[in-house]
């Protein structure tokens, strides 16, 4: 079972993740299970320009999938949408996925086609860019701003666009010839603070062989690529994020109570805490997070391992079989190599005095 409070510096996701290297630049993309038909692909007839680009950029185009799953998607650095069919939705898990893997540094290239507007949807709605609508005609678009992906770009060329909304963290880039939006872009500079990097385009066409070589949709391309292949900066060099459990608990009717974390805290990427139950039925929990560690003896028997003060107490609900606790660190460079204190103290009345205490845990940030 998942529950999810807001702990200090942790705001939740539902699944761990993690984005390949980015020194290859390698990207991934639908098959034809999840595409218009095979025209749609990236490594089919219509998408020449683009992998000549992502070559010249030193990347490469990796296998295509049916699913987005962990394994998948670690294996990618950029994950390009193409042309979605009607029904092509993620599921719950592969929006988990996809999410985690955004918020491990992945870059999300969505190029939007006419129809599949809820595939769409579920790739970025939950990110604030949605509404997908289609406005149909050949125009010209324009850039409204200065940024690395309209450098140099004037006049975009585009067949049947599909504007969409986006929320106060994405940029608006450009807009078609009737003055909807056409490209936003979400990354730190604009405030996305959910890890990771996310640009729509707003017609799939704009990028393919037959309007490339139109206007300045070329350089549009070369500046897409470009982006989407630069290497994210590393918020902590040198500093390697790490967990630990530290101190003694108190033991309840089945021993001393699990807390654990199923990854390293880096920087901007998720945190999947595990509890463990001592009792072996529903109970309550109290997670205690501080700044520092601590030995505060208390009249339970156990001892508080966290300091109180600054500190949280979260109450939470523990399962028979324990419970994960989801989230996601802030990327926020200025948290690089400090730590968190945790621990979980439970109701349970096979305890000494009714309560049994977990180790603690530490969290160091890094990445």
């Amino acid at each position: 079972m998942r529950h999810s409070p807001v702990l200090v510096l942790l705001s939740f996701a539902s699944v761990l993740g993690a984005s390949a290297s980015a020194q290859s630049c390698v990207w991934g993309s639908f098959d034809t299970t999840r595409l218009l038909n095979s025209h749609s692909l990236l490594i089919g007839p219509l998408t020449g320009y683009l992998r000549a680009e992502i070559a010249e950029h030193g990347g490469v185009v990796g296998p295509i999938t049916p699913t987005l799953t962990p394994e998948y998607l670690s294996t990618v650095d950029v994950f390009f949408t193409s042309r979605l069919a009607d029904g092509a939705d993620l599921s719950s898990s592969e929006q988990a996925a996809l999410q985690a893997w955004l918020a491990g540094g992945g870059t999300l290239f969505v190029s939007v086609g006419t129809f599949g507007h809820a595939a769409y949807e579920s790739f970025t709605q939950p990110y604030g860019v949605g509404g997908y609508s289609t406005v149909t005609g050949f125009g010209i678009g324009h850039p409204i701003g200065s940024h690395p992906i309209t450098a140099g770009v004037v006049d975009i060329r585009h067949m049947n666009v599909t504007t969409f909304g986006h929320g106060g963290n994405a940029r608006l880039l450009a807009k078609a010839s009737g003055n909807q939006n056409f490209i936003v872009v979400l990354e730190p500079q604009t405030g996305f603070t959910s890890g990771g990097r996310i640009v729509v385009v707003g017609d799939y066409d704009t990028l393919t062989d037959s309007l490339v070589p139109q206007n300045d949709n070329a350089v549009l391309l070369d500046n897409l690529v470009d982006w989407a292949c630069e290497a994210a900066p590393t918020p902590c060099p040198g500093l390697e994020p790490s967990w630990e459990n530290y101190g003694s608990g108190w033991p309840g009717t089945n021993g001393v109570p699990s807390l654990t974390s199923g990854s390293d805290p880096y920087i901007g990427g998720p945190v999947d805490l595990t509890l463990g139950n001592s009792w072996g039925t529903s109970t309550v929990g109290y997670l205690l997070i501080g700044a520092a560690p601590a030995v505060t003896p208390t009249a339970l028997g156990g001892t508080i391992l966290v300091a109180l003060s600054p500190s949280l107490v979260v109450e939470v609900p523990v399962f028979p079989i324990g419970m994960k606790v989801s989230g996601k660190l802030p990327a926020d460079p200025t948290l690089c190599g400090q730590s968190l204190h945790l621990q979980l103290l439970e109701v349970d009345p096979g305890a000494s005095h009714g309560v049994s205490f977990s180790p603690g845990l530490r969290l160091t940030l890094g990445g």
